[in-house]
């Protein structure tokens, strides 16, 4: 329901919950995790800790069956800066194995914080340029800066 009205909606969703034991201050426990969503109903969650090689991830096939992913690796092709910190921008992504094996993604929005995270959404192109999907990106400032404010970036999401 929006605005009062009733609309019937068809789709996938996700729930998304962090768990473990970490501090979110503590850069070396920030990651770089991504999304992917291919038009032919895969789909790839992959999490990357640039900081120390550290990454992992799951395949899912069209069937719903779900392996582990964590021969892959993720380039950052540029960076922006939002709210004082520094993040990664565009992507090339290798997977040996899988599908055409390389991929680049390119963010469609500029993104925005959602408390400690920084979130974008991007489009995920072949090696033939070719658009298959698109990807939920999710960023921590650890990941490329070493000092963290908690309370720096609290107060600039309720201005």
């Amino acid at each position: 329901m929006l605005d009062g009205q009733t609309f019937e909606v068809t789709g996938k969703s996700w729930f998304d919950r962090q768990g473990g034991t970490y501090t979110i201050e503590n850069p070396l426990v920030n990651w770089e995790w991504f999304s992917l969503r291919f038009f032919d109903d895969e789909e790839l969650m992959l999490f990357t800790f640039p900081q120390d090689d550290y990454l992992d991830g799951t395949q899912i096939a069209k069937d719903g069956s779900a392996k582990r992913l964590n021969n892959y690796t993720v380039m950052p092709q540029g960076f922006i800066e939002a709210g004082g910190y520094k993040f990664s921008s565009g992507w090339t992504l290798h997977i040996p194995g899988y599908k055409d094996e390389d991929f680049n993604l390119k963010p469609v929005t500029d993104g925005q914080f959602n408390l400690f995270f920084f979130e974008l959404l991007a489009e995920i192109r072949n090696k033939h340029g070719e658009l298959v999907g698109y990807a939920v990106i999710e960023l921590l400032p650890g990941v490329y800066n070493k000092k963290l404010n908690s309370m720096k970036i609290f107060h600039r999401t309720i201005e």
